[in-house]
């Protein structure tokens, strides 16, 4: 398989994003724009945003104003949901694409190179045959919000995060973007479920939604074909983590931002990189590196590391030997 920059579509999704972006030092969405049409000169580019918008001087082929819907679960002292903008938005976006391979990125996200394109080439061009499965190929997404099950149950044990596929960025076959967000909206009693309930722990009780945005999207998608049980964000039952597992692992290859190639100036922080343990596919870095890590770097940080974290090196440490029942 080798896919030509004219066999791609890219839907650039949100609002119109102009804070200064520091490298070119024009409006973020602007210079995401001319970045992507310099890597992708053929493509098409299409920018799915909101009615009252200004978007004069992007770079693009098409575009679609929506109405912006509301969000939910928004009460005092409670972060709002807007899973609903995202799928109307994508979905709006997604119905003017004609090319057989799309990208779905968010408006305020910097692409730096195609490499996501060559991962998709080599890791994801054998179909999907499970009677499970929903896609037909895999796609690949960046890994910032793909939650690890296993890593953040080391850590946290009532907090899996199941069915929890990065929403900022997918690459794929175009058929199988769509399978991913043509889906319904968000109800209210979903966007409101735990006003009135107990929440399951205490790692997300300034939100009220019964699932995190990323996990609605994917568990709608499946539920179009697949009855799937998972009572609300933190559902740690053995059976939903385990398919779970089996969802994230052949519906998706999850690639560290840092090689998709992309920036995210709003969450590309140390304070967000110290998470990088709840990513599938992690780096294991700890701060913002300045440029995409090399193989060589990757190693002389891990060999850096224990002096450089003596105590985290020190409970990594610990953790294996007791597991080898050496203490």
């Amino acid at each position: 398989m080798s896919i030509k920059s004219s066999d791609i579509s890219i839907v650039i999704q949100g609002p119109i994003d102009w804070s200064v972006e520091k490298e070119s030092l024009e409006g973020l969405t602007l210079a995401a724009t001319r970045k992507i049409r310099g890597i992708f000169r053929d493509a098409e580019i299409i920018v799915s945003t909101w009615e009252g918008e200004r978007y004069a001087g992007l770079v693009y082929d098409k575009i679609v104003l929506s109405p912006l819907p509301p969000a939910q679960g928004g009460a005092p002292s409670f972060t709002p949901n807007n899973v609903n903008r995202q799928i109307v938005g994508t979905r709006a976006g997604l119905s003017l694409v004609t090319r057989p391979f799309c990208l779905k990125i968010r408006s305020d996200m910097i692409l730096d190179g195609d490499a996501f394109v060559r991962i998709f080439e080599e890791r994801c061009k054998n179909p999907l045959s499970d009677e499970r499965d929903v896609f037909e190929y895999p796609l690949v997404c960046n890994n910032f919000s793909s939650r690890n099950s296993a890593s953040i149950l080391e850590r946290i044990p009532d907090h899996p995060l199941p069915f929890h596929p990065s929403d900022h960025f997918q690459f794929g076959w175009t058929d199988d973007v769509k399978v991913l967000w043509d889906i319904q909206l968000q109800s209210d009693e979903e966007g409101w479920y735990f006003l009135e309930r107990a929440h399951p722990n205490r790692w997300r009780l300034h939100e009220l939604s019964q699932y995190a945005p990323e996990q609605f999207i994917f568990l709608s998608a499946i539920r179009k074909k697949h009855s799937v049980d998972v009572h609300h964000y933190a559902d740690d039952r053995p059976e939903v983590v385990a398919l779970s597992d089996y969802y994230m692992n052949s519906h998706f290859v999850t690639v560290p931002d840092l090689l998709v190639p992309v920036r995210f100036p709003k969450y590309h922080t140390d304070h967000h990189f110290s998470f990088e343990w709840m990513r599938l596919n992690s780096l294991g870095i700890t701060k913002v590196p300045s440029v995409v890590p090399s193989t060589v770097s990757r190693i002389l940080s891990d060999i850096a590391y224990p002096f450089l974290h003596p105590i985290g090196f020190y409970k990594w440490l610990k953790k294996k030997v007791r597991r080898l029942g050496w203490i």
